[in-house]
């Protein structure tokens, strides 16, 4: 039975996403991303993103700084997409509202890089 789980962004936009467990395959489509786990309080969202490919991004590999955090998440929430302008939107509206630590992190690192 696959499970589903509602955000709300900060506009206030609702979007329902397919949850998996993590370590699951990945399909070669685009989408939006939550690496999430489950407390006796509810969901906890570490990171969320967006790809063109989430076999790429959400699997283990050399080059894939994301699975750092996804040691953390025991499940992944999707939104299947393929207009990237959209998932950037859809990314950034759950990010405003949910304010995940692991964005928080990168936004800060994108900074300094930028200083540097």
């Amino acid at each position: 039975m696959l499970l589903e789980q509602t955000w709300r962004g900060v506009s206030n936009n609702r979007y329902d996403f397919q949850v998996h467990p993590n370590q699951s395959s990945w399909p070669y489509w685009g989408g939006v991303y939550m690496l999430c786990s489950k407390n006796e309080l509810g969901w906890v969202v570490h990171y969320i993103g967006d790809s063109d490919d989430l076999s790429k991004t959400l699997t283990p590999g050399d080059d894939n700084e994301l699975h750092s955090s996804a040691l953390y998440a025991t499940h992944v929430h999707i939104i299947l997409g393929s207009d990237p302008m959209k998932r950037k939107r859809i990314a950034r509206d759950l990010t405003a509202a949910l304010q995940p630590v692991y964005n928080a992190n990168v936004n800060v690192l994108e900074q300094l890089s930028q200083v540097a």
